[in-house]
């Protein structure tokens, strides 16, 4: 039986499609299933964790999360070597935090894989912390992959 893995990812960020493409072969080479998670935190939300680039947005119908999802797997899908399957993407609103263990929780998935991204000591030491939360709070294993092993660094 193959294990579920989630891979939370700011699908804006310019280094998505590298992580999702690593995640993918990461996952076919396991026997995995592959599972995107992209989380819209609401304006109205004062969450301790964000990804950095965030955009805190107005709530959305799900007719509008429905929208954004198809725009994005379209999206990802032109530069993915392996096309991913519309159920295999989700798209949440919510704390970015508890969104990702609530995604995690419901697929009962054993690895959360996220992308860290290092610019000056000062955004390394926020990112640092960011991820570190993240991790301590995950309700399952996590992977972290450094833009290093994407090639983009």
């Amino acid at each position: 039986m193959s294990r579920q893995i989630v891979l939370a990812v700011d699908l804006e960020a310019h280094f998505a499609t590298a992580l999702v493409t690593y995640a993918q072969h990461f996952a076919n080479t396991m026997g995995d299933t592959l599972n995107v998670l992209y989380v819209i935190e609401p304006k109205n939300t004062g969450g301790f964790f964000s990804f950095k680039n965030s955009t805190k947005v107005e709530s959305k119908t799900p007719d509008e999360i429905a929208a954004l999802s198809e725009g994005y797997l379209a999206q990802l899908n032109k530069a993915l070597p392996i096309p991913l399957e519309k159920e295999r993407l989700h798209i949440r609103e919510g704390l970015i935090a508890d969104t990702i263990n609530a995604d995690i929780e419901e697929l009962q998935a054993e690895l959360l894989v996220i992308g860290a991204e290092s610019r000056t000591s000062l955004q390394q030491l926020l990112d640092r912390k960011g991820t570190s939360q993240l991790t301590r709070l995950a309700d399952c294993n996590v992977l972290v992959v450094g833009k290093e092993h994407l090639g983009l660094a």
